[in-house]
């Protein structure tokens, strides 16, 4: 793993993303700690120092993968926003909330549902007041960033362009308050931004990253209703199989509940915006206004 110090910062390029520490006095501050074990533990052969803290931007399996093992070496605890403490202590809420319900056993892949941890408490109780956190909501319920000094590690509020064009619908839980947080970004004063999938950007290189990731956030929404132009009166997921078939996106358990989730976020704006309304016809089916 290859570590870049950035400011009073250190940045783990894990492969798959990136994720941050920064070392006091007491140990090391760790936020996000990426997919599994496996992960982890070569993380902290990385660290090479006792990790007293993780913090998460939020509760999705690829963030915080590792925190059962730091919390079993190091007795840790683990910080997250309030709106996310329950899918860490009890993370097969990630996938129930994919589908829908209590979760049938591939929606609980790795991928989709971590491994659940104790010893896990509210962003409000955090005591190091060196850190910022910057509430940055929409990819998830309660979705953060943290602010050290200058530099903003903003977790997955911002996608880069690649990984824009290799996923094609990136997943939104709520997307008014994802539109909301990428206009918040534009706001806030930062040097730098670290954000995990994938990259480290000034100010004005962060500002058009933002727009396309806006860009792409309207894009989809066209979409959803190009598709109800053509189909009228269908459901959530026949609209996310035909825009998985369109876009050439694999039909695979975890593809499917990360758009189909995606879409369902996308009609709930919509409909706020009065652009389309659900009918009950055999089921929740939507219809353009």
């Amino acid at each position: 793993m290859k570590i870049t110090k950035l400011n009073d910062i250190f940045v783990i390029d894990s492969g798959a993303l990136n994720t941050v520490f920064i070392d006091t006095d007491s140990g090391v501050t760790l936020f996000d700690t990426c997919l599994n074990v496996d992960t982890a533990k070569k993380l902290n052969k990385a660290i090479g120092k006792d990790v007293v803290a993780v913090l998460n931007t939020h509760s999705h399996a690829d963030h915080i993968g590792g925190n059962s093992f730091f919390e079993s070496r190091y007795g840790c605890k683990t910080y997250i926003h309030k709106n996310e403490l329950s899918f860490c202590s009890l993370t097969e809420l990630e996938s129930a909330l994919l589908y829908g319900g209590a979760s049938f056993k591939k929606a609980k892949s790795k991928f989709l549902c971590a491994k659940s941890i104790n010893n896990v408490s509210t962003l409000d109780n955090l005591e190091n007041k060196d850190i910022e956190v910057v509430e940055l909501f929409g990819h998830s319920p309660g979705h953060c960033g943290f602010k050290i000094n200058n530099t903003l590690y903003a977790g997955d509020a911002i996608f880069s362009k690649e990984v824009i064009e290799k996923h094609k619908i990136l997943y939104i839980y709520d997307v008014k308050e994802y539109i909301n947080s990428l206009y918040k970004l534009k706001e806030i004063e930062f040097e730098n931004i670290i954000f995990c999938h994938k990259g480290i950007l000034s100010k004005d290189e962060a500002n058009s990253l933002i727009d396309e990731n806006l860009n792409h956030t309207i894009t989809v929404g066209n979409m959803i209703r190009d598709t109800l132009k053509k189909r009228p009166l269908i459901t959530g997921e026949d609209i996310s199989a035909d825009l998985m078939k369109d876009l050439n996106i694999p039909f695979e358990i975890e593809y499917f509940l990360l758009v189909s989730s995606t879409i369902k976020g996308y009609l709930k704006y919509l409909e706020d915006i009065e652009k389309v309304a659900p009918v009950i016809d055999n089921g929740v089916k939507w219809k353009l206004l």
